[in-house]
């Protein structure tokens, strides 16, 4: 593979094949021959355009690692970074769940040097599901783009951002469009999502006869595709049949096993939906109030609420039950769940140590439970537990992991049945045994001054917080000087 003295024709050579075979569609082979360069020995010249092939390839570290170099140089003088470079480091950035930084980057960038950067922009709205705060950057993109295929693909995804936003009057207007014209130019795989993407719509507006004839259509067109596509038609097409069909042993069985085969895929959101139309098709509103509690996106929530008003969100707080494999489950049958109540980083109703002294390890849990179904991006927790600092594809990840083996310690020190699981970059806490998490409405965590004031206040129920008190009748009850 290459090696330090390959000349500037192999390396040529490596990227076109790279890009042929992405194109053909053999991205694991593609990435295969990516991971074996050594990106150390690359020119200057080359990196922007490995740097966009890794986006292609889903590989952010790699990115990060290209642009580092020039985005984030050891000496602050030593390379001035061009646009482009810096928007794909934005890229990468994102990818890793970096948003802040990356926002930060692309909003200082001039967008008519590298028009991609309102593509990029776009991107981080819609990982973070606000597909409103998406719709301009779209928009401006469409704008800069020539190819007409290029611009068709960008319409479907400002037509999921209308969908998706409640403007349904645009969507309606632009996915139509998009059906006509792309069955006149015989793109399928655009036709086939953009039928998925009407299909969505009619099951939202209750109109399920549509729906079942839009998915046979979509089925249809993506017949020659890849399976990731067909998918999602077999996704809506599971809850159509959940909603019009309600709750049978064969519908159970089915949805049971498409949930499993999207936890193997890593398709969070699919976890997510099936929930949420299980909860709508029986009227469940434990199930429902699952999904909205253990969903930190507001975007998402006010759709849930626009879409399903019959049922109602949470007033007051939550308690998770972390789910056991059934193996474990059937084991632990019987014995009392751990309560353990996060605010305050401690087990209910006994007296534990708390978390509230180690406000690093607190801090991570309170991350940790902020979604219920897609694990934590190491830029995530790294923002979270140091907002002030850039993320280092070097340093970053290794200062998060010493705080989960701190948290992990404290987990097994104070006989809380959970851990916590790494996996390709992503966090997730998992339950060892029976435990309940209970949430406060606003969820916010104590500050360590927070407790000992309620301590104070508590162990002096004289001192009346609501009138208030003096420095000096504080000073008396604690015995220091005022």
């Amino acid at each position: 593979m290459f090696q330090n003295d390959t000349d500037e024709s192999n390396m040529r050579n490596l990227i076109e094949n790279i890009d042929a075979l992405i194109k053909q569609g053999k991205s694991s082979e593609a990435k295969r021959i990516f991971l074996a360069l050594s990106l150390d020995k690359v020119r200057r010249v080359e990196r922007v355009e490995l740097a966009q092939i890794a986006r292609r390839l889903n590989l952010p570290l790699q990115i990060l690692k290209l642009l580092s170099p020039y985005v984030r140089p050891a000496v602050s003088a030593s390379f001035r970074a061009t646009t482009e470079e810096k928007a794909l480091y934005a890229v990468g950035l994102t990818r890793m769940g970096a948003y802040y930084e990356a926002d930060s980057i692309l909003s200082k960038l001039n967008a008519e040097e590298f028009s991609q950067i309102h593509l990029f922009r776009a991107h981080i709205c819609i990982f973070n599901w606000d597909y409103e705060a998406a719709i301009p950057f779209l928009k401006k993109y469409i704008l800069t783009l020539k190819d007409s295929y290029l611009i068709m693909v960008a319409e479907l995804n400002l037509a999921a951002a209308f969908f998706h936003s409640g403007n349904y009057q645009s969507f309606t207007v632009n996915i139509k469009k998009l059906i006509e014209d792309s069955k006149a130019k015989n793109l399928h795989l655009i036709l086939g999502n953009s039928l998925e993407l009407l299909s969505q719509f009619y099951i939202l507006t209750k109109d399920f006869e549509s729906a079942s004839h839009t998915l046979n259509q979509a089925e249809f067109a993506l017949k020659d595709s890849l399976s990731q596509y067909s998918f999602f038609v077999k996704k809506w097409r599971i809850i159509l049949r959940l909603l019009t069909e309600r709750t049978s042993e064969v519908m159970t069985a089915n949805l049971n096993q498409f949930k499993d085969q999207a936890r193997i895929d890593k398709d969070w959101e699919t976890l997510r939906e099936c929930d949420l139309y299980s909860a709508i098709a029986n009227a469940d509103s434990m199930l429902y109030q699952k999904v909205y509690c253990g969903t930190p996106m507001k975007a998402y929530r006010k759709k849930m609420s626009r879409a399903f008003p019959e049922m109602s969100s949470t007033k007051d707080g939550y308690t998770w039950e972390l789910n056991l494999d059934e193996n474990s489950s059937n084991a632990m049958k019987g014995i009392e769940p751990c309560v353990f109540e996060l605010s305050e980083g401690k087990k209910t109703g006994v007296e534990s140590n708390s978390l509230i002294h180690f406000p690093k390890l607190h801090k991570l849990l309170e991350i940790l439970c902020r979604d219920f179904y897609r694990p934590v991006q190491m830029g995530e927790a790294f923002y979270s537990l140091y907002p002030k600092e850039y993320y280092s594809w070097e340093t970053s990840s290794i200062r998060v992991l010493q705080v989960v083996k701190r948290l992990r310690w404290w987990f097994a020190k104070s006989k809380i049945p959970l851990t916590i699981k790494l996996a390709k970059s992503n966090l997730s806490l998992m339950a060892t045994g029976p435990v309940h998490i209970v949430f406060r409405k606003d969820r916010l965590i104590l500050a360590p001054q927070d407790f000992h004031w309620r301590e104070i206040l508590a162990q002096n129920p004289d001192l009346n917080h609501e009138i208030g008190f003096s420095s000096y009748e504080l000073a008396r009850k604690l015995e220091v000087s005022e």
